[in-house]
């Protein structure tokens, strides 16, 4: 939120994927059944993969389908801010109607329905930690003998 709130676009949406990417890694590693927690201590688990993974496991994982569609879009959505696409080179221009290039952080009138939507997204997200933590929770003590 503070990289968004600092006008750096594109490292605000990295880092949201970032997250999305943990949260579904804790998720897989939270069942030992699934494997993936060896996996990713044994360094042969790549995390880019952890929304595929999760999708693949969300019956043993007890995931709710919209959540877990909410989730793919949202990764799909964030995959652009690591690639030049349109998008991201959009950011790099106001949109203002001034034909300005903005470089490091900037406000951008013209991105005002872009900053709530992102705004709006991370405060949802925030809300579902608590979810998160005890599914997570759930599951590993599963695991205790």
């Amino acid at each position: 939120m503070k990289l968004l709130l600092m006008g750096l676009l594109l490292p605000a949406g990295n880092t949201q994927r970032l997250v999305l990417e943990g949260l579904a890694l804790a998720l897989l590693a939270s069942r030992r059944d699934i494997g993936v927690r060896q996996k990713y201590m044994d360094g042969k688990f790549s995390t880019h993969k952890a929304i595929t993974a999760i999708k693949r496991h969300a019956g043993k994982l007890s995931l709710d389908p919209q959540a877990l569609a909410q989730l793919e879009r949202g990764s799909k959505f964030y995959d652009q801010f690591s690639h030049p696409s349109h998008m991201t080179l959009a950011y790099s221009m106001y949109l203002d109607g001034t034909g300005r290039l903005a470089l490091g952080g900037c406000f951008d009138d013209g991105k005002l329905e872009f900053y709530q939507k992102e705004i709006q997204s991370r405060v949802s997200l925030a809300s579902t930690f608590c979810n998160f933590i005890d599914a997570v929770e759930h599951n590993l003590m599963q695991d205790v003998p």
